[in-house]
């Protein structure tokens, strides 16, 4: 068992409906921060319906007291795919 050091990472995402992969797994729901091994790289994957994915990597870099991740924060905002917006056009009569 690795008793590395955690670092907590606070996560702003919009919309809050989507799902996000750490490493490759699902989390449950969309938590406001997430606890993280800090000695080695982590990948986060945002992806909800209709909306393009976005990924974060988190690198593992020397801090003043041990490794840190870096970014230490993630805010993501999800946008619309161009396919799957509806197009507004009147019909003339």
């Amino acid at each position: 068992m690795s008793c590395a050091p955690k670092q907590k990472i606070p996560l702003g995402c919009v919309p809050k409906d989507i799902t996000i992969f750490v490493d490759k797994k699902p989390l449950d729901s969309v938590p406001d921060e997430i606890a993280l091994r800090a000695d080695r790289p982590h990948t986060l994957f945002f992806r909800g319906g209709g909306y393009e994915p976005a990924m974060v990597v988190l690198e593992s870099v020397d801090g003043e007291n041990g490794p840190v991740l870096a970014p230490s924060e993630v805010c993501v905002e999800l946008h619309f795919e161009e396919r799957n917006r509806d197009v507004q056009f009147e019909i003339e009569r």
